[in-house]
């Protein structure tokens, strides 16, 4: 039985049969050049809806920010990390399970922030003004977690293992 991962999208793609060096362009090619492009996107969505809407919701909008701006500094390291030790390791055939173990322990990292964002923009209580930015905000935030979500899945589900049964 061949593994599936649901992408972002909706759209599902078999991944047994891709080789260690497709698996590993797939997560460069599509989740990192997403992220490098939108993250900037996001945080200045953020920084706009705080200058709106700041004065009436300061910890809300403050929490977000500050949740925005620690998963971009953890993810671009992750980043970075794959695309400097990872993805050369995988390329050359050679073994990566101390970069693997790394990798895994840095999730952690990401998961946490994420939880907190979650926490932030999905509680009942929320009241959100009618602005476009605001909701803006709120839809590109609900994005960049199926993303999210979708590449560490892809990782921990199908190129993980198989790096470090390879």
């Amino acid at each position: 039985m061949g593994r599936t991962v649901t992408q972002a999208n909706g759209t599902t793609a078999a991944m047994d049969a891709a080789t260690l060096g497709e698996l590993a362009g797939r997560v460069a090619d599509r989740f990192h050049a997403s992220f490098r492009e939108g993250l900037p996107r996001l945080e200045a969505l953020a920084r706009r809806v705080l200058t709106l809407h700041g004065r009436d919701h300061p910890v809300l909008l403050i929490s977000v920010g500050a949740s925005i701006l620690e998963l971009r500094d953890v993810l671009l390291l992750r980043m970075d990390r794959e695309e400097e030790a990872l993805f050369p390791a995988v390329r050359a055939g050679l073994p990566a399970d101390d970069v693997v173990r790394g990798l895994r322990a840095e999730e952690v990292g990401l998961r946490e922030p994420l939880r907190r964002l979650r926490a932030l923009t999905h509680g009942d209580d929320i009241v959100i003004p009618p602005s476009a930015e605001w909701g803006a905000l709120w839809r590109e935030l609900a994005l960049f977690d199926a993303e999210l979500t979708a590449y560490l899945r892809l990782e921990r589900d199908c190129l993980f293992p198989r790096l470090c049964d390879a």
